[in-house]
Formats: structure tokens, C-alpha cells, sequence
């Protein structure tokens, strides 16, 4: 007789987890620009966008003949001299009092219509000729606000920016047009470019000696000829070490923002120290749009249902955004 045999032992650890693949630049690319976001937020900059260019344009259109026509302060043989003769722009194509208008009124056709999201991606691309053609034929009066103007118009015509809000929307529920939301990769140029500009900023202000000083925001609140600004406190500007500790913090938030606006945890805090920094400086310093510019492209770095007010009204639009467009990354 032959001794009886029992099963071995079954084993109760959990098995050996296989070991997490290696992450490649070409995964990290696809996350970072192409992970999942709600297109809504896209569709609140073009609108938001529009809004300030329609002013600006609103603004520059009683001097159309003086700055653009070679009646004007600036001849068309001097404005080549400024900046370099292979500038593109339609100006100099026929030499008549009607046509600084008639390109000035087909930019401003574009700018509505990018406003309201009728064939949102080509009247960014047309605001973005235009732009290119009115700065080029004056170069003198170009400064940041009018490069940033440039430089969004060509993200938001690489975004859905008239996925919703838009007339595009309304002609694509008539039509029965995908309701699979495209991905706006495009955002993440406007987050790079904030950044960019933030870290330049903070680069240039280091290199030199006021901002490291903390003198910077002396010379900068005596500039009352350079432009104009609300009241404030007299004793903020009078008190060498509020100055200095002013001047500093600004350098230091400059390089700090490039960073915290990209970590999660992070994130929302930057966002809304960032907004408060320049509704400050717009409030010190009124430089017309710049500063909401600057704003809207901070609102990048935001996700939509944050953007929804009063706070309670958030929660309920996740809750119908998860049924329609994919949650953000």
C-alpha cells in the first residue's frame, strides 16, 4: 500500500506585478498634447478673444489713414526702412485712399465673425493675415499686445474654437455632425506661450540691475508721462523697502509661474495669484489690453467646469459634460 500524496500547498500571495514599460518621448508627447480636454474651454477663448480684438480694432479705426495710408505720418518707402522689405502686407498692393479701408474692413468682418464662430479656424487664419499685414506696414506703433494678438489668433486657429457657443455648433447639430469632441491640442501653445513669456521676462529683469536691486519699481511708478493709472496709495510708492520688497516679488513670481501653472497640485492657486497680478498692474499702469491678453492666456491653464459661476453650478456641469466630451487630463 502506498502512502497517500497530499496536493501541495496552493499559495496565497498576490502574483509578482509585471514590471511598468518605460515610458517614451513619444507617449509623453501624445499625454501632453493630445490627452483628453473639454473643447469648450477653446470656444470661451475665441469669444473672449474677439472681445478684446473688436476693441482694439474699435480703437485704431478713426487713425486707419494716418497710420496706414502713405498720406499718413509714416510713408510705405519709410515703413520697409523700420522693419525689412520682404514684410508681408497688402497695403503697399494698390496706392489709393480706399484701400488702408477696405483691408481694414475685411479684418474687422473676420473679427465678428470669429467672435460669433462662423467658420471659426478660417477667420482666425484671416485675422491672422490681417494682423500680419497692418503691423508689417507699421511697425513703429507694434508692441507686445499687438504680438500677442498675432500670436493667439494662429493657436486658436489650430484649436476647435467653434466647437461650441458658435455658429459652427449650431450648424453642426443641424447637419447631425459628430458629437465625438476633437481634442484642442492647441491649448497647450497657449499654455507654452505664457510660459515662454514669464520666463523671458523673469531672464531679462535678472540680468540686469534694477529688478535685482529692488529698485525697479521706483523708476517705474514715476513714469507718469509713459502712461496713465488709477489711484493708489501714496505710502506704497514712497517707502523704499515696500518698493524693493514690490519689485522683488514680481521678479519672483515671474519665475516661479512657468512652473506652478503646470504642477497639479499647484495649479488653481497659480492661476488666480496670476489674474490678481495683472488686474494690479492694468489697475497701476492702464496699458489698454495687454494685461487681458495676458489673462486670457492664463485662462488656458484652466479646465472649463472651473471657469462656471457661481461655484455650485460646476458640479452640474461635469456631471453633463461626462456624457458629452471626455474628462480633462
Amino acid at each position: 500500500m502506498t502512502a497517500r500524496r497530499d496536493p501541495p500547498a496552493r499559495s496565497t500571495a498576490a502574483p509578482p506585478r509585471p514590471a511598468p514599460a518605460a515610458r517614451g518621448f513619444v507617449a509623453a508627447w501624445n499625454d501632453l498634447f493630445f490627452a483628453p480636454r473639454d473643447p469648450r474651454l477653446a470656444s470661451v477663448l475665441r469669444i473672449a478673444y474677439g472681445v478684446l480684438l473688436l476693441i482694439n480694432l474699435a480703437v485704431i479705426a478713426p487713425d486707419v489713414p494716418l497710420w496706414f495710408a502713405d498720406s499718413g505720418i509714416l510713408p510705405a518707402d519709410h515703413a520697409r526702412e523700420i522693419i525689412t522689405e520682404h514684410a508681408p502686407t497688402v497695403l503697399g498692393w494698390v496706392d489709393a485712399a480706399w484701400w488702408p479701408w477696405l483691408c481694414f474692413a475685411v479684418l474687422c468682418a473676420a473679427a465678428v465673425l470669429l467672435t460669433v464662430g462662423w467658420h471659426s479656424r478660417i477667420q482666425a487664419i484671416v485675422v491672422l493675415l490681417g494682423l500680419t499685414w497692418f503691423q508689417d506696414r507699421n511697425y513703429a506703433i507694434v508692441d507686445g499686445e499687438d504680438t500677442l494678438f498675432r500670436l493667439f489668433a494662429f493657436y486658436l486657429a489650430l484649436c476647435p474654437a467653434g466647437w461650441a457657443y458658435s455658429l459652427d455648433a449650431r450648424r453642426r447639430r443641424r447637419r447631425g455632425g459628430p458629437d465625438e469632441p476633437p481634442v484642442p491640442w492647441g491649448l497647450r501653445l497657449f499654455q507654452i506661450q505664457m510660459s515662454v513669456i514669464y520666463l523671458s521676462s523673469a531672464i531679462e529683469k535678472s540680468l540686469g540691475h534694477d529688478w535685482v536691486a529692488g529698485t525697479a519699481l521706483y523708476y517705474v511708478s514715476r513714469l507718469d508721462d509713459a502712461f496713465g493709472k488709477f489711484p493708489v496709495p501714496a505710502f506704497l510708492f514712497e517707502n523704499l523697502t515696500l518698493l524693493k520688497l514690490a519689485t522683488w516679488a514680481v521678479l519672483a513670481l515671474e519665475w516661479v509661474l512657468p512652473v506652478l501653472l503646470w504642477l497639479r497640485p499647484t495649479r488653481r492657486a497659480a492661476i488666480a495669484v496670476a489674474i490678481v497680478f495683472h488686474l494690479a498692474i492694468e489697475y497701476t499702469m492702464n496699458l489698454f489690453l495687454f494685461h487681458w491678453l495676458m489673462i486670457l492666456g492664463i485662462l488656458s491653464f484652466a479646465e472649463f467646469a472651473e471657469l462656471r459661476w457661481p461655484p455650485w453650478r460646476r458640479a452640474r456641469d461635469a456631471a453633463g459634460a461626462a456624457t458629452e466630451t471626455p474628462h480633462a487630463s
